[in-house]
């Protein structure tokens, strides 16, 4: 139908037309507010100062094609902040990678827990920071951890991927108060934690190759753990001998039998229990074996039923 064709190819035409024709607006519009905020007038180009490098991670800066000029009062933050911080430093664009001292340095203190990721050069230079005390290593793999006993005050340390294998060294961190492991490749050992006499709060997770515990017997603080994705895992005793546990949380362990979760029955200090052993049955069953209140969701009548099955089983051990 040609009335039809040439009535689309109208309509098509018009839509093109209005959209070119805001387009036009938009960016007139667009140009006169960067002129005003500048300082000058629609037409007038004024110099503007150029912005400072983007940080990358650990202290490499780099320039890239989009960084634009942008005024003092333009009202983007991320620009005055990284003004600031730059002018601070008194670092120049380039792409050579920079001391870690020299650019970070303000973030290392007191007020927060710095992080590095995927970066092991001149590492070691964070030891020189004696207000550090929270640190987080991801994504690197370390030939040695010795550097972090130079760190005084270091209570809580995060080592999340990467393959740092051996942590022996990390045995005489006395003040240690918070240790996460997370997803370490190639990560056997972990007979060090049982040195660690001020630890409070540890928590592991998806380290496959780690088949046992070193006794907490000795950890008089420890007071919580959380275990994750532990596959390797089928025996929690050495967390039993934890004098002072308040609180366990198994997310995820599939590997571990409730039978074997025995160990904590009438636990001297332990009052919080989160099992996560892959199935409704068996955390109700672990619930129930414990006998701490539920702090999991169960459907109705399903812890009752699993401790009428233990009471079952403690009637037939008393007749054999």
């Amino acid at each position: 139908d040609p009335v039809r064709s040439s009535g689309q190819l109208w309509k098509r035409g018009s839509s093109c037309l209005r959209s070119r024709l805001c387009d036009r607006g938009v960016r007139q519009r667009f140009r006169a507010r960067r002129c005003r905020l500048d300082g000058g007038a629609p037409g007038q180009s004024t110099p503007t100062p150029h912005r400072p490098p983007r940080f990358g991670p650990l202290g490499f800066a780099s320039r890239s094609s989009s960084d634009r000029p942008c005024g003092p009062s333009s009202g983007c933050l991320y620009r005055r902040v990284a003004r600031s911080a730059f002018q601070a430093n008194q670092v120049h664009a380039r792409r050579e990678p920079y001391a870690l001292p020299r650019v970070h340095a303000d973030r290392f203190g007191e007020n927060g827990g710095p992080g590095v990721e995927g970066h092991k050069k001149d590492i070691e230079v964070v030891a020189s920071l004696p207000s550090l005390r929270e640190l987080t290593l991801r994504s690197i793999t370390l030939s040695s951890t010795a550097f972090l006993l130079d760190i005084p005050n270091l209570q809580h340390l995060d080592i999340k991927l990467g393959g740092t294998a051996d942590l022996r060294e990390l045995a005489e961190l006395v003040h240690l108060k918070h240790l996460e492991l997370w997803r370490i490749k190639g990560l056997v050992d972990l007979s060090f934690i049982s040195h660690l006499v001020s630890l409070e709060t540890l928590f592991l997770q998806a380290l496959n190759r780690v088949v046992e515990l070193p006794s907490f017997r000795n950890l008089q603080k420890l007071r919580s753990v959380v275990l994750e994705t532990m596959n390797a895992l089928v025996n929690l005793q050495a967390v039993a001998d934890a004098p002072a546990l308040e609180s366990l949380s198994l997310v995820d362990m599939t590997g571990i039998d409730p039978q074997s979760l025995r160990c904590f029955i009438d636990h001297p200090s332990l009052r919080r229990f989160h099992p996560g052993l892959g199935s409704l049955k068996r955390n109700a069953y672990a619930e129930a074996l414990i006998g701490l209140p539920p702090s999991v969701w169960l459907p109705p009548g399903a812890r009752e039923k699993a401790e009428l099955g233990i009471m079952t089983e403690k009637a037939k051990r008393a007749v054999n």
